[in-house]
């Protein structure tokens, strides 16, 4: 059996603990902590799964459980045994120098894991899930419902926890993917083998299509035959017949080429007369544009040339008007100036008077007393120091009024330089305005001289194409009587040309049909040959019927791997079913069910002497009346009759929960072949008559042999028999 054995928790920075607190655990040792509401009796217990598990009884984590004073440098440990292994996990909250972070130690070796999510499945490894750890050796207080009042999945979770049956999880999944695995290729096997049935179907029709095919061959050969000796005795008719006609026209051919000879003639003199006339025509164009063109030119010079005179006029009027502004800023500016000045002068004065007034104050003060000291000369003040004071106060005087004529002058200096500025002012309006209404007029010019010229240019080249269109139907006219003529000679030309080449035409048309006749026959012959010579090509009907042999093969080859497949199904779905929740789980839960029935009877009895009844079952009864697999709590109080957990009081359903959990501890060391040395208890009494907790009280100084048992309370218990009392204050 593996000893796990929790020797101490510490903390420090942990909820109300600042100061570091060390809890140690003793076997055969019963130790009450006790003391006011709110002092952190829970928390001192809860650094045990925070440390281990990072998250209380209550899921309370990180910022959660920083003291709220410091804030950081949170820093919990816990220090336990495994047989002849020491462990150290340290946990620590926004520490300074390690930040927010968990370690584990062994033997007092460097840390061999660090992080949550190493450490975390490391503690579920070497002592339990924390899930089992809250329901078989913590008794939290006001956490969630107990075991009794879980809802099923939350029980059968437990027990999965307690009867170490996550490896029941991993070999389902695993047998559920070998089953999909099996499945998926058992389909594509099978997708295969309707796949080559289907190319073995349509090999078999294209087979049966190509003997056809043979059949057919035979039958056409034959006919192809025979129609080649008809149409070669056809054509032998025809061309016996074409021939005849061409010796008849033979007889009326004329002479052709003199008679080209006159059409090439007329054609060439039309062509002549045509291009002298477009000779002409373009001529006169050429030279109606460059007319165009000149004019165009002058006009742009002149356009040029007015531009050049009014951009001249424009500059020395705009020199004469920046050169006014220029003037009028520099005045402005030295007015600016002369404000400032008068402004920093005045501010000189202000201050300079405040001083004099300063000293005057404290001279008159000095004269209002009796007796005391100069402030200059720090003598007693006598007749003649009175004397010299009041002079000197009226020298102050007279020099402040004087500072006060100063400013008078100034202000009236600073009033003229504004006076000045303002009138610069509206110098500089009057002249930008005069300058704009210049600009316009300029522009305006230039723009009526640029349209008189453009009316100039465009009136004179009017006139020029006027006179090109005049000359042009002139030309067209004399050239066009020339041309009409010769072409009604090339028209009678022609027209006896047409029935000299339609003699010819006939004739050589009966010369290509006697040719294609003699080639038609020569084709025929050939072909007649070549096609009595032709065999029919057998190679791609023997291709599918070798095809139809290996689809054949490979069909009957796949058809085994089905039945191999089909037999791994059916066992890859037994083991499916055996390991799922309902197989070998559900029935090492069953198998527990007697042990825990034995145990929870035994506590309860040691617990109340056997008023309370509490079994376990693996079937409840649904409202139908039909049962299912279902983790059932049966309790009944053979006092009261009362047969549910709803119909307890609270003290009552504490006792049902202590024995329950006590029984889950006792049903995870037997199963797991592990003693763990500690139970904590929270507020166990809570709810509890005296009688009651006597009893609890009783069993827990039975229960702490070979244990460590920690017990908080808000109140001493009398009849508790600790061996040691913490009163946290």
């Amino acid at each position: 059996m593996r000893e796990i054995t929790f020797h101490e928790v510490g903390m420090q920075n942990f909820g109300p603990y600042v100061e570091p607190m060390v809890l140690t655990f003793e076997n055969d040792k019963l130790t009450l902590i006790t003391g006011p509401n709110g002092i952190g009796k829970t928390l001192s217990l809860e650094a045990i799964p925070f440390t281990i598990y990072g998250e209380t009884s209550k899921k309370a984590k990180g910022d959660d459980v920083v003291n709220t004073r410091v804030g950081r440098n949170c820093h919990t440990w816990v220090k336990f045994s495994i047989d002849a292994d020491e462990y150290l996990v340290d946990r620590y909250h926004k520490y300074t120098k390690l930040g927010t972070t968990v370690t584990i130690r062994k033997n007092g070796e460097d840390p061999y894991l660090k992080g949550h999510k190493e450490v975390l499945p490391e503690i579920e490894k070497l002592i339990c899930s924390k899930k089992s750890f809250m329901n078989t050796l913590m008794f939290g207080q006001k956490v969630k419902d107990f075991f009794t009042d879980l809802v099923d999945s939350d029980k059968k979770e437990i027990f999965r926890k307690i009867l170490d049956l996550d490896i029941y999880t991993t070999w389902y999944k695993s047998a559920d993917s070998d089953l999909k695995e099996i499945k998926s290729e058992l389909q594509e096997v099978m997708e295969k083998i309707g796949i080559e049935q289907g190319i073995l179907n349509d090999n078999e029709i294209q087979i049966g299509v190509l003997f056809k095919q043979f059949q057919q061959y035979e039958e056409t050969k034959k006919e192809k035959i025979s129609n080649f000796k008809k149409s070669i005795e056809e054509s032998q008719r025809l061309l016996d017949s074409w021939k005849a006609d061409r010796l008849k026209l033979d007889a009326t051919d004329h002479d052709v080429e003199h008679l080209q000879s006159q059409i090439t003639d007329v054609e060439k003199q039309i062509a002549h007369h045509e291009g002298e006339k477009t000779t002409e025509m373009l001529q006169l164009s050429h030279s109606a544009e460059s007319k165009i063109s000149e004019m165009k030119d002058a006009a742009n010079k002149a356009t040029q040339a007015l531009t050049k005179k009014h951009r001249e006029t424009y500059d020395l009027f705009y020199e004469s008007y920046n050169n006014e502004i220029k003037k009028l800023v520099s005045e402005a500016d030295e007015a600016k100036q002369g404000m400032t000045d008068n402004r920093s002068s005045l501010s000189a004065k202000e201050t300079e008077k405040r001083i004099i007034q300063t000293n005057i104050d404290k001279l008159n003060d000095s004269l209002e007393l009796t007796g005391g000291s100069c402030p200059t000369c720090l003598r007693d003040i006598d007749e003649e120091c009175r004397e010299h004071l009041e002079k000197e106060v009226n020298d102050l005087i007279n020099k402040y009024q004087s500072f006060e004529k100063e400013e008078i002058s100034i202000k009236r200096s600073q009033k003229t330089y504004q006076i000045l500025l303002d009138q610069n002012i509206e110098i500089q309006k009057g002249l930008t305005v005069q300058f704009d209404n210049a600009r316009v007029a300029l522009d305006a010019e230039e723009e009526s001289d640029k349209l008189k010229i453009e009316g100039k240019i465009n009136a004179a080249i009017q006139k020029i194409n006027e006179l090109a269109r005049t000359e042009t139907l002139k030309i067209e006219r004399d050239y066009n009587k020339y041309i009409t003529d010769l072409n009604k000679k090339l028209g009678q030309l022609q027209g006896i040309k047409e029935v000299v080449f339609n003699t010819a035409e006939k004739i050589k048309e009966i010369d290509e049909t006697i040719t294609n006749l003699e080639r038609n026959m020569t084709g025929l012959v050939l072909q007649m040959s070549m096609t009595e010579e032709q065999e029919y090509d057998k190679s791609q009907l023997a291709a599918y019927q070798m095809r139809k042999k290996q689809l054949e093969s490979s069909i009957q080859e796949m058809n085994q791997e089905v039945v191999k497949f089909q037999s791994d199904e059916k066992l890859s779905t037994f083991w499916k079913a055996a390991w799922s929740p309902t197989g070998i789980p559900s029935m090492l839960i069953d198998e527990s069910i007697p042990f825990m029935n034995e145990k929870v009877s035994e506590y309860l009895d040691r617990l109340t002497n056997g008023r309370y009844i509490v079994s376990f079952d693996t079937l409840a009864a649904t409202k139908a009346g039909e049962f299912r697999d279902k983790i059932s709590v049966n309790v009944l109080d053979t006092h009261t009759r009362a047969n549910s957990r709803i119909q307890l009081s609270g003290g009552q359903t504490r006792i049902v929960d202590i024995a329950t959990i006590l029984t889950l501890g006792d049903l995870q060391s037997s199963i797991q072949d592990v003693n763990i040395n500690i139970l904590l208890f929270d507020e166990i009494f809570d709810s509890l008559d005296e009688e009651n907790i006597g009893f609890v009280s009783n069993i827990l100084g039975q229960l702490k042999v070979g244990k460590s048992i920690y017990l908080i309370s808000h109140t001493q218990v009398d009849q508790l028999e600790a061996d040691e009392i913490l009163e946290l204050k």
